[in-house]
């Protein structure tokens, strides 16, 4: 059942490239696999054809004349169309992509290459770092989290923001976020640094009792060493006393 993915392909442009004289390997998701893409993430590379939709597909695709026997080997590593690597491995009896995408069907052979089904869609690093840069741009226009004074416990006005947060980075299964706590400069450093990482922790304590993988998220606290506004204000000191969200390069 590929219909879907030649929907995306048509969209993309990319139905006279396949049709050329290749020989291809095309590695094709099915209805179900795209369906389990988190919808918010697969609006973003529908709402893109040319660009991340593009990319993605490109990454199902290799050029050789390759079926599924010559992938069986351990350690088989391939360059997809659009130049990155995809990784082959046996376990059991099922052929694995990427450790994590079966190849669920024999060989399709077509007048220019063979066609290989798979259980999930391939989402290329260059579209990943693309998706993740959206989560961070979505994450620091929220509003400022607030806390209770010298207190690391988050303020229920606060909570729809971070609930926000949340939706945020589940929609973006590839993001990796640093959570860095900011104090202004009331008070003892070193108690103002402790106070950073307890808030740091309880906005990452908070995602991840949301449902965030606990690995994408690192919590840090900086204290008063990064001020943004001047701390000899009222204004200025508010700004200080923040979250910021900053994003980390994949595993």
């Amino acid at each position: 059942d590929f219909e879907t993915l030649a929907a995306a392909l048509e969209a993309a442009g990319l139905l006279e490239t396949l049709a050329g004289p290749g020989p291809f390997l095309v590695l094709a998701p099915d209805a179900d696999a795209f369906a389990a893409v988190d919808p918010d993430a697969l609006e973003r590379l529908t709402a893109d054809p040319s660009g991340l939709l593009r990319q993605t597909l490109l990454h199902h695709v290799v050029e050789g004349d390759l079926g599924r026997e010559s992938l069986g080997e351990a350690g088989t590593t391939l360059t997809s169309l659009v130049g990155e690597r995809l990784d082959f491995s046996t376990v059991d009896t099922d052929l694995i992509v990427d450790d994590t995408v079966v190849v669920a069907g024999p060989d399709v052979v077509a007048t220019n290459g063979v066609v290989l089904g798979i259980d999930g869609v391939l989402v290329p690093q260059v579209v990943s770092t693309a998706l993740t840069a959206d989560a961070v741009g979505a994450l620091v226009a929220l509003e400022p989290i607030r806390f209770d004074d010298s207190s690391a416990t988050i303020r229920a006005e606060s909570t729809s923001t971070l609930d926000r947060a949340v939706e945020i980075l589940l929609a973006d299964p590839g993001a990796r976020i640093e959570i860095g706590g900011h104090t202004d400069d009331v008070g003892p450093a070193d108690g103002n640094q402790r106070l950073s990482v307890r808030r740091a922790e309880a906005v990452r304590d908070y995602l991840i009792a949301g449902g965030v993988d606990a690995d994408r998220l690192i919590a840090v606290g900086y204290g008063e060493d990064r001020p943004v506004a001047d701390n000899t204000t009222a204004e200025g000191r508010a700004a200080n006393r923040r979250i910021e969200f900053t994003p980390l390069p994949e595993n």
